[in-house]
């Protein structure tokens, strides 16, 4: 997903991010590089990048205008042909030459419906890369459980959930990820390094982030819990202070019709909970 990146001064950072996946000894794969109608130039810097993959992966170019990143992202899933996705920014590289194989290799094998490894910072001076926390199911109530951008989806699992809703201009890959748990869906992690990004570069707004969280716990936790007492502004609190009322995942846990994956996830956040308010810091 590419916007006006010469203006923005990333034309360095998207040719890597192609040579990365050039780079894979996984070959049954194809790139569609959605542009979103840029004007400064970059379709004739991504016209080259094209070009130059035609001895390495199959690469399609479409540039139209679109209503941000994840709509980008929902265009470029709708134009692809394979049975799994896997979304690569512009300022991303893909981990060691085997990370997509070793993604592959539980989704080949049909036990899951996607798979997920690990997300490493490089420090742009030294080259130094450092591992971020280990990626883990168990924390979706509350946070983003593992990289977007290190995660294989099935491609008719995204069809089906209706892609990022739109909604959420910020975290729309946290909701697509905790609608994805909640129905049910099983995925796998493996210890591969699948995305790398430079430290120093662009994040979201943290007020946005927490803007988004908010809303997407009341959309997705609204059927199961009474939140009739937790309004947008509580629930932003609750992604201020890095956890949820215990009484909160107790009573997602408590609901056996709910999926198994959102009910472990539930047991994780209660004894998070719990800690904390033992601690003192706990929320009420």
């Amino acid at each position: 997903m590419t916007f006006n990146l010469v203006e923005g001064g990333r034309s360095a950072s998207i040719r890597r991010a192609a040579e990365s996946l050039w780079a894979q000894n996984f070959h049954s794969v194809e790139h569609i590089v959605q542009d979103g109608g840029s004007n400064d130039g970059t379709q004739t810097l991504l016209g080259a990048i094209v070009a130059d993959a035609s001895d390495h992966v199959p690469t399609y170019l479409e540039s139209e205008p679109d209503k941000g990143i994840y709509d980008g992202m929902n265009r470029a899933v709708a134009r692809a042909n394979g049975r799994y996705v896997i979304f690569l920014n512009s300022d991303d590289l893909l981990g060691e030459p085997d990370a997509l194989q070793k993604l592959a290799e539980p989704l080949k094998a049909g036990d899951c419906d996607f798979a997920f490894g690990l997300t490493a910072m490089i420090d742009p001076d030294t080259g130094a890369r450092k591992l971020l926390s280990r990626p883990s199911l168990e924390a979706v109530l509350q946070r983003m459980p593992f990289g977007h951008n290190a995660t294989a989806f099935r491609r008719g699992l995204f069809d089906d959930l209706g892609g990022h809703d739109l909604s959420f201009p910020v975290a729309s890959d946290y909701d697509f990820v905790l609608r994805m748990v909640a129905a049910g869906s099983k995925g796998e992690r493996v210890d591969a390094v699948v995305s790398q990004f430079l430290k120093g570069g662009a994040s979201a707004n943290a007020e946005a982030v927490r803007r988004d969280y908010a809303a997407i716990w009341g959309k997705v936790y609204g059927p199961w819990v009474d939140l009739s007492g937790d309004d947008q502004a509580t629930r932003e609190l609750w992604h201020k202070a890095g956890h949820m009322p215990f009484r909160i995942p107790f009573a997602i846990w408590r609901n056996r019709q709910l999926a198994p994956g959102i009910r472990r996830a539930a047991w994780h956040s209660m004894m998070k909970s719990l800690r904390r308010t033992l601690t003192g810091r706990g929320l009420r």
